[in-house]
């Protein structure tokens, strides 16, 4: 059995790589992204099952593996790539290795070692290229899963519950949580050949700019690879985030993204074991409260806990208290649950803003450039001109999606609110010099200190992913707090510990 995903810009190299490989499997599972009928030379080829992305959409490149869900028996499952060209003795060729092993293992001809120390999934990994030569067969943490053989007897999962980013690093995780160790078979030099390099849609290029959701999965698996995932220090420890509440919060509402319900959070306050302080759960002592963001809605729930007794942390940016603008988030999310627009282009891109699937990948298109912005202005400028196109205006969002004024932020204070360190800006940090974070970190830490007396101990970026240099941290005395549910709750490293979102 074989798996492979494909979108209608790689027509030609899925041509030479669908070519290379058909006649060496039995069965391909052919994942069409974005695709509305079955591409040539697939087109009516009695060895391929075709799933459309309208069957299971959002799987992306994951959808190589969507055959697994169809196969309950025992078999040889094979992952491609449709821009790889493939060679006629590569089935058995990996066939044999895998059956040398007695099936317990994963093969493959493109692999990685993580370093140690360990801070950049770019950058901290030596890389075995499946077009270099390697002389010899080594285990590695991470295989491409575009060159990866295994036994479905050994190996099952379900792909739907990956985040669409660092496929190979999801699978390494599922192969390390059964004790699979992945193999690096030895191969000459362009034993496979790439039929493309640097394509457009490629994810490599937008790794090399932002690797901050990698690096966080890369961290996790080498807690899975050394073994010491279950008796990493303070794994027990539970600490959980929310951004605010709202009255009637619905899912159909992207201005309640993120948000709960107030009347159900207030039960919850009611009825729940008091949360204690950050420093109490970190030993511990307890389980702990932090919200995101200075809006309206992060403010009324930061006092709610107060009011029932919970310790609470609020991270917070001020460049959005000082300039008194929405966060460009809220206005996005405002704005998609006004408007009805049938085609909207923007960026040689069409989104139909008719309905909700349409309205959210626009939201994501939007959240992935302000992404890659280094200044609020350069946010701003995008959404102003995303207003204008569609005629709205942003003084027109709902009142909780606000920012918090300096006299709140003085009475969060003043009822027990702890208040910490989000960033300057709600810019992700992962787009910035070394020398713009230092400088964007510390001048939030000075406007706390300057503002309100207080002496920040925890900073939380925004986004919930980037990993501050350890020698910032440690000068700083700063613990970094994530927000990455594919992470347990917990200490992940020195100085850096994993928030998840509470759910009620």
């Amino acid at each position: 059995m074989a798996g492979m995903a494909t979108v209608p810009t790689r027509r030609s190299s899925f041509s030479v790589a669908f070519n290379s490989i058909i006649n060496q499997v039995d069965c391909l599972y052919l994942y069409l992204d974005g695709h509305s009928e079955v591409p040539e030379p697939a087109r009516n080829n009695p060895r391929v099952v075709p799933i459309l992305s309208t069957e299971l959409p959002g799987l992306a490149s994951d959808g190589k593996f969507a055959g697994i869900y169809r196969e309950m028996v025992p078999a040889l499952y094979l992952g491609l790539d449709d821009d790889i060209e493939y060679p006629p003795e590569y089935v058995f060729t990996l066939r044999a290795q895998l059956e040398a092993r007695g099936g317990r293992a994963v093969v493959g001809y493109h692999g990685s070692l993580l370093h140690t120390p360990f801070r950049s999934y770019c950058y901290d990994r030596t890389v075995y290229s499946f077009g270099s030569a390697l002389d010899n067969s080594r285990q590695v943490d991470v295989l491409s899963t575009g060159t990866v053989m295994f036994d479905l007897a050994e190996l099952r999962f379900d792909v739907r519950g990956w985040s669409r980013t660092g496929n190979d690093l999801h699978f390494a995780t599922e192969a390390q949580k059964r004790g699979l160790p992945l193999v690096c078979l030895a191969h000459p030099a362009n034993f496979l050949r790439p039929i493309e390099v640097e394509q457009t849609d490629s994810s490599f290029p937008g790794l090399k700019m932002d690797d901050s959701r990698e690096t966080i999965l890369a961290i996790e698996l080498r807690r899975w690879c050394t073994g010491t995932r279950a008796e990493q220090p303070g794994a027990a420890i539970e600490i959980f985030a929310t951004h605010g509440v709202v009255e009637g919060c619905r899912a159909d509402r992207f201005e309640h993204v993120n948000l709960l319900d107030l009347a159900r959070f207030t039960e919850f306050l009611r009825s729940a074991d008091k949360f204690v302080p950050l420093s109490a759960a970190r030993e511990g002592r307890g389980k702990a409260l932090t919200i995101d963001d200075a809006t309206v809605a992060s403010g009324r729930a930061a006092m709610l806990a107060r009011e029932f007794g919970h310790a609470v942390t609020l991270f917070i940016n001020p460049w959005e208290i000082e300039s008194a603008r929405p966060y460009p988030a809220s206005r996005m999310d405002g704005l998609l649950d006004r408007i009805n627009v049938d085609n909207f282009f923007w960026n040689g891109r069409e989104f139909h803003l008719n309905c909700f699937e349409g309205k959210l990948a626009f939201r994501m298109y939007f959240k992935q450039a302000t992404r890659r912005h280094t200044t609020p202005e350069e946010t701003g400028t995008l959404i102003e001109d995303i207003e204008r196109a569609l005629g709205v205006d942003w003084n027109n969002i709902p009142s909780h999606m606000n920012c918090l004024r300096l006299g709140d932020i003085q009475r969060l204070r003043d009822n027990g609110v702890q208040i910490e360190n989000h960033y300057w800006t709600h810019l992700d940090p992962a787009a910035h010099s070394a020398a713009q974070f230092s400088e964007d970190f510390f001048k939030a830490r000075h406007w706390l200190s300057n503002l309100f007396g207080i002496n920040s101990k925890y900073f939380a970026s925004p986004f919930g992913e980037f990993l501050p240099p350890a020698e910032l941290l440690k000068e700083s005395g700063t613990t970094c707090v994530l927000l990455h549910n594919e992470l347990s709750s917990g200490v992940v490293e020195d100085a850096i510990v994993n928030r998840i979102t509470l759910t009620l």
